[in-house]
């Protein structure tokens, strides 16, 4: 018998794929955007890197593969749509979830960005302001698998 009380580590272990810590890559051009994401990844135990645009995203994952990837649409340079392209080239299975507020110089705005990027492979679409709730179910749903 061991001298040493463990009961308490095994209670705190993660008890399947989707309760443990998984590492999440954002990628937003705002930085307010990336800070509300943060906190809620954060509050939900996972290891948060962030990029402010798709070619900082695309050096990320090349040097750091993640287990998922929150990624903006519309950006300067490298737009979500490109990094979203290349991240599939680079790996078929990669996660990926893309979120757009769209832009007033797009007719259909969002929904039309989301339908480009639902082309591309990208396993998750959702329109800005995206409920807090509604991305954490996104996350458990495609990290369960």
């Amino acid at each position: 018998m061991s001298q040493y009380n463990t009961s308490h580590l095994e209670r705190n272990q993660p008890q399947s794929r989707e309760m443990s810590m998984a590492k999440m890559l954002i990628v937003d051009d705002q930085r307010i955007q990336r800070v509300l994401l943060r906190a809620l990844l954060e509050y939900d135990g996972h290891e948060i890197h962030e990029a402010g645009d798709g070619q900082e995203a695309l050096d990320h994952y090349h040097s750091d593969p993640t287990d998922l990837v929150i990624t903006d649409i519309v950006m300067p340079g490298t737009s979500g749509l490109e990094l979203c392209e290349k991240l599939i080239e680079h790996n078929p299975e990669v996660k990926i979830i893309a979120i757009s507020g769209g832009t007033a110089n797009v007719p259909g705005g969002a929904s039309e960005y989301l339908k480009l990027a639902g082309k591309t492979g990208v396993v998750r679409t959702m329109t800005k302001p995206v409920a807090p709730e509604d991305l954490q179910q996104a996350f458990k749903d495609l990290l369960a698998n």
